[in-house]
């Protein structure tokens, strides 16, 4: 794992005992460091990670929705193991987002509604594209239909994202002010939510199952939680790389082989 760019101050993760560096760090050391990798892409640091992840997964929206049958029935194999092999799309756009949004620092108000707004108001201009095309297309149209859909991202069905999107970027706040070990007992709460969502123990109809915020919020707190524990996890990849890329080479190996089926 690299990022592009250098830090201006010394990074934490160069107190390595084999090199002379430090091995303990009091809390203010700790607390700057978790506020200097918050601040990271603030500072022109990228993740090249985060930028692969995000690179991947726009690949995989483009073949799930121009490669495949419109109707299951009308699907091959290999256009079913595509859509299950490209399913991981949209949890790593949210993992991406925690990730990026994650922070030790108290979110001032103004950066919340600077995100809100270059997520909305793109999609308020493609929802009115949306209603128009259902007009000049017959569709049944109103004020309370439009409202509606604008409000619940119904305008296509697609835009369940922004919905999702929206809540989890209120909720950036909240988490920024939660002690780390609270984040921690959260993720197996989030995750128990959606494993219950998926089950459908909440009997929520198919459009606000997708737009439940519960079925997604554990991948953003993965990637929240990952950046604020980059150096631990990223200098355990490095150290396993090879053995994490023989598992790779075996995965693909193994997805080739069922496709081929």
């Amino acid at each position: 794992m690299t990022r592009a760019g250098r830090l201006p101050w010394p990074d934490p993760e160069e107190a390595d005992p084999g090199r002379g560096g430090s091995t303990t760090h009091d809390a203010a050391t700790l607390i700057r460091t978790a506020d200097v990798r918050a601040d990271a892409a603030s500072a022109g640091l990228r993740y090249t990670e985060i930028d692969a992840l995000k690179a991947i997964g726009i690949l995989a929206v483009v073949l799930i929705h121009s490669v495949l049958a419109p109707l299951p029935e009308l699907q091959t194999p290999g256009e079913r193991w595509l859509l299950a092999a490209t399913r991981f799309a949209v949890p790593g756009f949210l993992l991406a987002s925690g990730f990026l949004y994650s922070t030790a620092r108290v979110i001032p108000f103004e950066v919340t509604i600077r995100r809100l707004r270059r997520v909305l108001l793109p999609y308020l201009v493609a929802s009115a594209i949306a209603q128009i095309r259902r007009f000049l297309l017959g569709g049944p149209i109103s004020l309370d239909t439009i409202a509606y859909d604008l409000l619940t991202g119904s305008s296509l069905n697609v835009y369940y994202y922004v919905f999702v999107l929206f809540w989890l970027i209120l909720s950036a706040p909240l988490l920024a002010r939660m002690p780390g070990r609270l984040l921690l007992l959260a993720l197996p709460l989030l995750l128990a939510f959606q494993v219950a969502d998926e089950l459908g123990m909440f009997h929520l109809a198919t459009t606000w199952a997708w737009r439940n915020p519960l079925r997604w919020g554990a991948y953003f707190l993965v990637g929240w939680l990952l950046r604020l524990h980059h150096s631990e996890w990223s200098r355990w990849v490095r150290v396993s790389s090879r053995w994490l890329g023989a598992a790779l080479a075996l995965l693909v190996a193994a997805a080739w082989i069922a496709m081929a089926r």
